[in-house]
């Protein structure tokens, strides 16, 4: 629920005329508010750098900023690198587990998700001996749900409640070899390995993201973190179909609007999405340009179905009539640890070992991972340096090729990116 005396200011505020464009900014993982205002604050920061340089065409269009701020909760990654999933035995990776269900208190919608979590807590030094230990586990976490978790096609994911607890976390302990990060070339044109992306996305120090992670410990954890997406994944589309939907269009709606921009990072790119779908019963909003960062939805999720990929659940938003005036912009890289991994989890779960784990061949890959897949409207391009002479086209979609910029999930904040976001506000 949006504040009513925030909403009123926000609606006055942009409806006046004075500003011509509206960013519309959505963090995504986040453990507090703190970190949320960091990211806009470095992100507006770099925006303002590229105005200053008068790199992108705006002419005399004004910029206003609506950041959006809702709880969300991160992933642990460190339990999810290769190297750092040591054995229960060691009694490190008990302590990580504990560590890591501390983290999620307050995360859940469940009422006593809270005492759930503390019980799980309490089981977490028995796991590895212990198959009742195990299975109560399993049935403490799966509560934490209060709704049937389904993928990012709508459909329920069965296999997250039917499969007995123990071959559950057999499916997510057993090694699971992902995709290599690409290298650069020895010319000394960028980063070499996931060990050079900043610390808040690799924990743990310099593991390349390709390698095995197993044990019972870290099922344990990849089966919170697998619980964690879909609560967020949910939330992210419910506060954006629902509230910030219902703001931007009366903002939209008012006498003088300003064009809207959406711009959302990790599960903030799927609030904006769902801000741009709206609710079934409502007629499009226009949306001037959409730029989603690292974003953590599926690869699917704006396909037509007509190559094999199933019909995303976004798909209107870029379908004709389109909604977009403007151009969508896609980060991707195989350096995001966390949308890199997300993904393998549920195909793990689903058996899916046949394929890339996670790449662009993976039924259940993700869009921050490898852009939009099965799309016709899309085509690829990289990041440029600020001056780029980009041609971007209103109704299409752009896979920006991040691999030798952005170094992990949260490592969107460049010169290059703020100018792609601001070029993209241009073109609409």
């Amino acid at each position: 629920m949006i504040d009513p005396a925030e909403r009123a200011r926000a609606v006055d505020v942009f409806g006046q005329g004075a500003v011509t464009d509206l960013l519309v900014l959505s963090h995504g993982w986040n453990n507090d508010m703190a970190e949320a205002r960091t990211l806009y604050d470095r992100l507006l920061a770099a925006l303002r750098a590229c105005l200053v340089a008068s790199t992108p065409p705006l002419g005399a269009r004004q910029l206003g900023v609506l950041a959006v701020l809702w709880p969300s909760k991160k992933f642990a990654e460190k339990s999810l690198i290769p190297g750092q999933a040591a054995s229960i035995d060691s009694g490190e990776m008990a302590d990580a587990l504990m560590e890591h269900i501390d983290t999620l208190k307050g995360a859940f919608d469940d009422p006593e998700a809270d005492a759930k979590l503390s019980a799980a807590r309490e089981l977490s030094p028995k796991l590895a001996d212990s198959p009742a230990a195990q299975r109560e586990f399993v049935r403490l976490v799966r509560g934490l749900l209060t709704r049937q978790p389904a993928d990012d096609e709508g459909n329920t994911d069965g296999y997250y409640n039917a499969l007995d607890a123990q071959d559950l976390l057999q499916r997510l302990a057993g090694p699971v070899q992902l995709p290599p990060t690409p290298t650069a070339s020895s010319d000394g044109g960028g980063a070499q390995n996931l060990g050079d992306a900043p610390a808040s996305d690799v924990a743990g120090g310099a593991a390349r993201i390709g390698g095995f992670f197993s044990g019972i410990a870290s099922a344990a954890s990849n089966l919170l973190n697998l619980t964690t997406y879909y609560q967020m994944k949910e939330r992210a589309g419910m506060i954006g179909r629902g509230a910030v939907h219902a703001l931007v269009r009366e903002i939209a709606d008012g006498q003088k609007p300003p064009k809207i921009h959406l711009v959302g990072h990790s599960f903030g790119a799927r609030l904006v999405t769902s801000v741009a779908l709206g609710a079934d019963d409502q007629p499009p909003l226009r949306i001037g340009s959409m730029t989603l960062l690292q974003a953590a939805f599926s690869h699917n999720a704006f396909s037509d179905g007509s190559t094999g990929h199933p019909v995303g659940v976004f798909r209107r938003v870029v379908a004709a009539p389109a909604r977009l005036s403007g151009p969508l912009l896609v980060s991707h890289t195989s350096r995001d640890l966390p949308v890199g991994l997300a993904y393998p989890l549920a195909s793990r779960i689903a058996s899916q070992n046949d394929s890339g784990l996670g790449d662009a061949s993976d039924p259940y890959g993700g869009l921050g991972r490898n852009g939009a897949q099965g799309t016709p409207e899309a085509s690829e391009l990289d990041f440029g340096k600020p001056g780029t002479s980009y041609s971007f086209k209103g109704g299409r979609v752009y896979n920006m090729n991040g691999e030798m910029l952005i170094l992990g999930h949260s490592d969107i904040i460049h010169p290059e990116t703020a100018y792609a976001l601001l070029a993209a506000v241009a073109a609409s």
